[in-house]
């Protein structure tokens, strides 16, 4: 009984008439606050998962989580080496390629690159074909697939050739051990980011040619957990036969991970700050309101009214407050969220603006990835400041004294 009478309190001194104009403008700007805070915070968080989604998704479908690199001449016992890796704890592949430096030739443009020479069938050539459409590379003759934004630095269309110089085994840069070899444009590599400006992929046996290697220089491999990458690679190194240099994704693209993490945080904590301030207009205004309710307070004491139900009310109050704001900005942020990308398309073709450089981040659009959890999170916290703000007015008014009240 005692909280349906709270909340039907609450709800009338809101609606009341004798709520002054300056209580319901200072009402309304601590709703919008919330809502802009809220808001913010779910298009943030979800610009961030969609990140976090696109680093997985396209970085890490062509990064391996960790590869052993051999010394020159590539790997002398490469069959053993595959087989200890294999049977490692957490290893899920281990795939041998070609690696190495060169630069790419076509008339009067040059542009350096990493080749990497692999195997149909294997992980590398999957993600080769979700991103370029190649559905196979053949084992004999020369032919190429090249990132986007080389094959556009170069001018080349699939089809076009293409000449390549590399470095001698061991020897990349020397112009004495220097290898030339030409290549015909199989496909273009479009993975939308920095990968596309430096990666092109070869077969296995046209790498091996033009790097002079005896045997593949290189071995990916794949994990269970991405983020226990290091631990895992560790251990796996210990059972290789033959030393070699081991590196993980973290080596490589793990600053990208944490600086998704830091923003992440901070812009919680600035989302928070900005739904504090709202939550200060809202203890102002219900302070305002219990001055204003004062006889309505002291008439519901001397009914029998007990401190408590009075601390409710107001509670209540400043949560119905919020609340308004919070769902307001849950929807109209939930919305912005899962239309991101197609808006900031649009707005990029508006005003002719790149938000995302391919050549800096590792993608060119502003993804986004809502999640239910990062809502409800966001909802809840909104919902819990909004009531902790109304705790002191409501402390206050249950002090009220009704003899002096009724009295003035």
């Amino acid at each position: 009984m005692f909280k349906c009478l709270s909340l039907t309190l609450a709800w009338h001194f809101l609606r009341s008439r004798r709520y002054g104009p300056l209580a319901r403008f200072m009402s309304v700007s601590s709703a919008a606050g919330i809502a802009i805070g809220t808001a913010a915070l779910i298009i943030g968080l979800s610009a961030m998962n969609g990140f976090e989604r696109e680093l997985e998704d396209r970085v890490l479908s062509v990064v391996p989580a960790g590869t052993v690199q051999s010394g020159a001449g590539g790997f002398a016992s490469l069959g053993d080496d595959l087989k200890a890796l294999r049977g490692s704890r957490g290893i899920t592949y281990a795939e041998p390629c070609v690696s190495t430096e060169g630069v790419l030739q076509s008339g009067g443009n040059f542009a350096p690159a990493k080749i990497l020479g692999i195997e149909n069938g294997s992980r590398a050539f999957a993600a080769l074909t979700r991103f370029s459409g190649v559905e196979s590379l053949p084992e004999q003759g020369n032919v190429i697939v090249l990132g986007r934004s080389i094959a556009q630095r170069l001018e080349l269309r699939i089809g076009d050739r293409v000449t390549l110089i590399a470095g001698g085994a061991g020897a990349a840069g020397n112009l004495e051990n220097a290898r030339t070899l030409e290549y015909e444009v199989a496909g273009i590599f479009n993975a939308g980011g920095q990968l596309d400006g430096l990666l092109a992929f070869t077969p296995l046996k046209s790498a091996l040619e033009v790097s002079g290697l005896k045997a593949p220089n290189l071995i990916e491999l794949g994990v269970t957990q991405l983020l226990q990458a290091p631990q895992i690679l560790y251990e796996a190194a210990l059972a290789l036969p033959e030393r070699g240099a081991m590196s993980s994704w973290m080596d490589t693209q793990g600053k990208l991970y944490g600086d998704i993490q830091m923003i992440r945080a901070l812009m919680y904590l600035a989302m928070i700050l900005v739904m504090a301030v709202a939550c200060f207009n809202i203890v102002s205004n219900l302070v305002m309101s219990v001055a204003e309710k004062s006889p309505e307070i002291a008439v519901l004491r001397t009914m029998g009214a007990p401190r408590a139900l009075i601390v409710r009310v107001f509670t209540l109050m400043g949560l119905l407050q919020g609340a308004r704001g919070a769902l307001i900005g849950t929807a109209f942020g939930s919305v912005i969220a899962l239309a991101l990308t197609p808006l900031m398309r649009q707005a990029e073709a508006l005003f002719n603006v790149k938000f995302l450089n391919p050549d800096v981040y590792f993608i060119d659009f502003i993804p986004s990835k809502l999640e239910p959890c990062d809502v409800a999170a966001v909802l809840i916290t909104a919902l819990l400041m909004s009531a902790l703000s109304a705790l002191y007015p409501a402390l206050k008014a249950s002090k009220v004294q009704p003899a002096r009240e009724l009295n003035s």
